[in-house]
């Protein structure tokens, strides 16, 4: 018996007023997948990620179709379901960290907040829970940390904390938006480091959305490419990575 993937994607999606800005994207990721998604800018990669767990709405934006995931049909689900989804079964991380995290908030306030979300346990068993992923990503864990503000973290640190939050209760989803656009080469690859480590330890499935290459190539296991918001074509990474970088060429 084959079992159906962890999710299915099969949208378009609008703006009010405006023409599409995605049309006919198909992909699909396992339990445990890796999938990239390249594209040039504006080609819809961020719509993508936004769209999966319904947050385009929130940005007047609308996606038909299907998302299919863990066997529901997010587009229909209600909005007490689906806020019990997010951050539980899906997490998004964003490329800005900075701009992910409350700036007048301390580290400690913002991950018990994310905690206390979805979790009945009381914080003591959160902290130690969050302690135990910030010294896996290689992030301070005393109290001198914890009372820090973002503002006081390197964007690499910030970026370290956001991934923390987001795979705080284990989700089998993480959605990582160009999650290493804002760090240098070093802090790029401790991050991709990171989350090569989530996949096979807690076996989270991720897509992985970039335009850088390189990254994809180290990290992905399959790859579905955009251009101008469409999908032009999806595949293996081994099949595909020597012909990525002529996929979307202008012409």
């Amino acid at each position: 018996m084959i079992s159906d993937p962890l999710l299915a994607v099969d949208i378009s999606a609008h703006y009010p007023n405006k023409k599409r800005v995605l049309e006919g994207i198909r992909f699909s990721i396992e339990p445990g997948e890796i999938l990239g998604l390249v594209g040039q800018s504006g080609s819809g990669k961020s719509t993508i990620a936004l769209a999966i767990p319904r947050l385009l709405e929130l940005r007047g934006g609308q996606a038909e179709g299907s998302i299919r995931f863990a066997g529901r049909e997010l587009l229909a689900v209600q909005p007490r379901e689906l806020r019990r989804i997010r951050g539980r079964e899906i997490s998004l991380v964003l490329q800005s960290p900075m701009s992910a995290l409350n700036p007048a908030l301390r580290i400690e306030r913002q991950v018990r907040e994310v905690w206390r979300a979805h979790r009945a346990e009381p914080w003591r068993a959160g902290k130690a829970h969050a302690s135990d992923l910030f010294s896996r990503m290689g992030l301070p864990s005393d109290e001198d940390f914890w009372r820090r503000l973002p503002r006081q973290l390197s964007v690499g640190q910030a970026q370290r904390v956001v991934i923390a939050m987001a795979v705080l209760h284990r989700p089998s989803l993480v959605i990582a938006d160009e999650p290493t656009s804002a760090l240098d080469p070093h802090s790029s690859a401790e991050i991709l480091e990171i989350f090569r480590s989530l996949n096979r330890e807690f076996g989270a499935a991720i897509l992985y959305i970039s335009h850088d290459l390189a990254s994809v190539a180290k990290l992905c296991h399959t790859v579905a490419v955009l251009c101008q918001g469409r999908q032009v074509d999806y595949g293996t990474v081994e099949r595909m990575y020597r012909g990525l970088e002529n996929l979307c060429q202008p012409a």
